[in-house]
């Protein structure tokens, strides 16, 4: 049983946590660390949804931020949230750090 594995039976009955514009999933990783368990991710890139999916293969991602709901959370089997976190996007801050540089 690998590291993520054990962690992840041993928070069964930890707080849970949601998180926005995951991105690859640090904010879900710290989380964890800290005791969370994390319960679904939303994020929009093609990309950041395949490494999500592949530490945290039976965590819902949602791909539209609009779109969650109470029900749309409870439609995935998300019962309960006790933390969301939401990141800043990294791609408007890319953007804006090249404009100031160029």
């Amino acid at each position: 049983m690998d590291y993520r594995t054990s962690v992840r039976k041993n928070l069964m009955n930890n707080p849970t946590f949601f998180d926005v514009c995951s991105g690859i999933g640090m904010g879900s990783l710290a989380a964890e660390v800290a005791g969370f368990e994390a319960v679904g991710h939303c994020e929009i890139h093609p990309y950041c949804q395949a490494v999500l999916r592949h530490h945290w293969p039976e965590v819902p991602i949602f791909d539209d931020l609009r779109q969650l709901s109470a029900v749309t959370l409870r439609e995935r089997g998300i019962e309960r949230v006790d933390f969301l976190a939401g990141w800043i996007p990294c791609q408007p801050v890319h953007l804006a750090v090249l404009r100031v540089h160029l």
